[in-house]
């Protein structure tokens, strides 16, 4: 018997015959060596509906801000609305025009105020009477994002400006209360806090602000060398104490300290390079973290990517038969992690016990890497997967109730596949089930790769598998 290595990560080479490995809706648990896998791969969590009966949100999921005493405000559409940690929605006033998404920061007046940058439009969110306007402040040019530090809400402009309001006054700005990042002239795509800092990106530069309690702008830079910028300023996401974004090559970055470093892998850079520029400019990240795994998804219309923090690997997400996920905007509620919709204006949260996206099944696909036996051949006698087993429900649901795993295969680096075998993971207590498939054939010398799948709502988990070959001779 030898070993077939299922996917613990999506890694796709340009050629399948190289790498053909891929993992979709699922994540790798580091277990150490005194498991029976050390490594076993899970079906990513599911999630439950959040909001309760109408919120009066009209569209998709444009951000979203938890604020501390308050409640989460969430945009969706042109509209807003503060919930409560049971889902309960309470009307905001006002509108925001556009689609885009939106950036937001609170600040720290006893009744905070929100500030929201969307589509280059400065808008104000009075906590104390849940009231959005736009405060239309002539000495503050059209902004295209906005944090908050040390008091101030700052803001980023695209011709490389940094302004910022009077201590906790939301609709103040002195004129003369800007500086420029000057260490390229490459305008600025987003400003955000970080460790205590601001990090201002522009296209192809970083730098580093701290407060240095100057008027009129209280803010100087202490590092201006860093040559990476930001293609995508809402693929910015804090994420573990650490900053990470997708930089103006198309790379993966996370900053830790002050030095950026890549994250994605080949696979992942070969993807964002196959998009238009309009495409990388509105690709946007989603966070969540779930069992001490920090999640870290960027999406575009073609796919979504999902890094996790916990053991640096990599796998993909998508939303029934899409080729992307829908999660859009997020934020962590009262022990909650609440996802917005990329669809509509519903919002969710993530739900151990839950099996389905808020009742809407998604698949699981763990793709091998080749298995082969170059120069030779192979007969295929058997393949073993050490599964879950018994994981099947009491249900009238018979997907939950025997729950079943399909494979197929690919002797050709993943063009044609060809299969169609299914095994059952176990009803209810049956703690013995191994999903063993049978006369499967002979793979040429290129080896084959194998895919398991299932969507049965139930939980779903691979150890390891094992396969019994004969080698053919060339």
């Amino acid at each position: 018997m030898v070993s077939v290595e299922f996917g613990h990560t999506s890694n796709k080479d340009k050629s399948g015959f190289v790498s053909n490995q891929r993992l979709l809706n699922g994540y790798a648990e580091a277990m150490g060596r005194a498991a029976k896998s050390s490594l076993p791969v899970y079906a990513v969590p599911g999630t439950s509906r959040f909001d309760q009966g109408d919120t009066g949100l009209d569209g998709p999921c444009r951000g979203m801000l938890y604020v501390y005493g308050k409640g989460l405000y969430v945009i969706a559409g042109t509209r807003a609305a503060l919930f409560d940690d049971a889902g309960n929605a309470t009307e905001v006033t006002g509108e925001i025009a556009g689609s885009g998404m939106v950036i937001m920061a609170a600040n720290q007046e006893t009744d905070p105020k929100v500030g929201i940058v969307a589509d280059s439009v400065y808008y104000v969110l009075d906590t104390a009477t849940n009231a959005i306007a736009a405060p239309g402040i002539t000495t503050l040019p059209a902004p295209n994002s906005v944090t908050f530090l040390d008091g101030y809400l700052v803001f980023s402009i695209a011709d490389g400006r940094i302004f910022h309001t009077a201590l906790n006054d939301a609709e103040t700005v002195n004129a003369l209360s800007f500086a420029t990042a000057t260490s390229r002239s490459d305008g600025l795509r987003r400003i955000v806090t970080h460790r205590g800092a601001l990090i201002a990106l522009g296209e192809a530069s970083l730098e580093i602000w701290e407060n240095a309690g100057t008027t009129p702008f209280a803010f100087a830079p202490i590092r201006a060398d860093i040559d990476i910028g930001c293609i995508a300023e809402h693929t910015v996401a804090s994420v573990a104490d650490s900053l990470l974004f997708v930089d103006h090559n198309g790379v993966v970055r996370q900053l830790t300290g002050s030095e950026p470093v890549r994250i994605s892998t080949h696979a992942i850079e070969r993807a964002i390079a196959a998009l238009s520029w309009e495409e990388r400019r509105a690709l946007y990240a989603v966070y969540t973290h779930f069992n001490g795994h920090d999640f870290y998804a960027i999406t575009s219309a073609y796919w979504t990517f999902e890094f996790d923090v916990a053991t640096g690997l990599w796998h993909e997400r998508a939303s029934g038969d899409l080729e992307y996920w829908t999660a859009r905007g997020h934020a962590s509620f009262n022990g909650k992690v609440v996802i917005g919709s990329s669809l509509d204006a519903s919002l969710h949260v993530l739900d151990d016990a839950s099996y389905t996206e808020s009742g809407q099944p998604y698949l699981f696909v763990a793709q091998s890497a080749p298995l082969h036996a170059f120069p030779n051949g192979l007969i295929v006698d058997q393949l073993d997967v050490d599964i879950i087993p018994g994981v099947g429900i009491t249900s009238d649901d018979n997907e939950a109730a025997d729950p079943k795993l399909m494979l197929d295969w690919s002797d050709d680096g993943g063009t044609t596949w060809t299969g169609g075998r299914v095994a059952a993971l176990g009803r209810v207590g049956e703690r013995f089930t191994v999903a063993s498939f049978h006369q499967l054939g002979a793979a040429p010398r290129g080896g084959r790769t194998f895919r398991l799948a299932s969507s049965s709502p139930v939980m779903r988990g691979i150890l390891s598998a094992k396969a019994r070959v004969r080698a053919i001779a060339p």
